[in-house]
């Protein structure tokens, strides 16, 4: 009797430890590193190894190993403890992921991924990304375009070009700018007529006349915010056709080229450095000299000044007064001591 009940007790004790046996093993098995969920896929419970090499060393954040299958294109979630935003920019992806830079991340790699400061970016198709993405705004061009109208007839021998009230002269020249709404047709000043118009006589190749331009822009821009929407051009001079992108680079608004057919700054009476400001009606308000007269160097406080109250009291039918005349010296006796 006695040895049947050790028997018995035997077996309940083989019994317990074999169950304690099976729930340690399942507990190991479901906790096992070795296997990590792809979620984001048709089959929510496939699995695949994970590569320890491959894991990210950003705190609560998990990268797929390489031979893992790769996220639905369309997916822009990424799946992970850390705070993760994903910005879509032109084709490009940004993962912000705060400490990401420390994660002592190659910051570029064969595939053209690359990890900045901020976390990763990562080069995709914006079509394949987002479907649903806004297609970038149209670019305006700048100007009025070009017009229908044929050659004007000259004007008259002896016409002062650079005389207040002076007609716009009769040329047509092919516009350059590639951001101009004339860009490669012909035509002239005409189709600029009804607002005041600053037209500047430029070297391409020419640094001062580059800076010129930029700062004209930035008058430009400036005086449209200020609700005085004023037309700028440039006219390039006609050995310089071949530094003519260096120039429009530099600005947004039409630009002629001058040719020795055509002749136009000739025809203008003028010469490099020079513009010319007219009235909404099209006759010239001012001529700034690009030698003498009120300074007209864009770069400077005062020559901006001048240049700008030309185009405001053009384009406001006022007189024109130089903030910043040029200073006379009276000197009756030559400077002689």
């Amino acid at each position: 009797m006695l040895g049947r009940l050790i028997g018995e007790l035997n077996v309940l004790c083989f019994v317990h430890k074999l169950f304690q046996a099976c729930c340690i093993l399942l507990v190991f098995i479901a906790c096992s590193p070795d296997t990590v969920p792809l979620e984001g896929l048709e089959n929510p419970e496939r699995t695949a190894p994970l590569d320890a090499s491959m894991s990210s060393t950003l705190d609560g954040m998990v990268s797929a190993p390489a031979d893992a299958a790769p996220l639905p294109a369309s997916d822009a979630t990424v799946q992970a403890d850390a705070q993760v935003a994903l910005h879509q920019d032109g084709g490009r992806v940004d993962i912000d992921a705060g400490e990401a830079s420390d994660a002592g991340q190659d910051p570029s790699n064969d595939s053209g991924a690359t990890v900045g400061d901020s976390g990763l970016v990562v080069d995709v198709d914006a079509a394949e990304n987002s479907a649903d993405a806004a297609p970038p705004p149209p670019v305006e061009c700048v100007g009025p375009g070009p017009d229908e109208a044929g050659a004007q007839a000259p004007h008259p021998d002896g016409t002062c070009m650079t005389c207040e009230g002076a007609p716009k002269p009769v040329w047509r020249m092919s516009d350059f700018q590639p951001l101009s709404c004339g860009f490669e047709s012909t035509y002239g000043l005409a189709p600029f007529d009804g607002r005041a118009t600053l037209v500047a006589l430029f070297n391409a190749g020419c640094g001062y006349c580059r800076n010129q331009a930029q700062n004209m822009e930035r008058m430009r821009l400036e005086l449209r915010v200020a609700g005085i929407d004023a037309h700028f051009v440039a006219v390039n001079g006609l050995r310089y056709v071949a530094h003519q992108a260096g120039l429009a680079e530099r600005c947004s608004f039409p630009i002629f080229q001058d040719t020795e057919d055509i002749l136009g700054i000739d025809e203008m009476q003028g010469a490099i450095y020079d513009m010319y400001v007219y009235r909404p009606d099209g006759g010239l308000h001012v001529f700034l000299s690009g030698f003498d007269g009120p300074d007209t160097t864009l770069s400077e406080a005062e020559g901006y000044a001048n240049v700008r109250q030309a185009v405001v009291s053009a384009a406001q039918g006022i007189e024109y007064v130089a903030p910043f005349p040029p200073v006379e010296i009276d000197a009756p006796d030559a400077g002689e001591p």
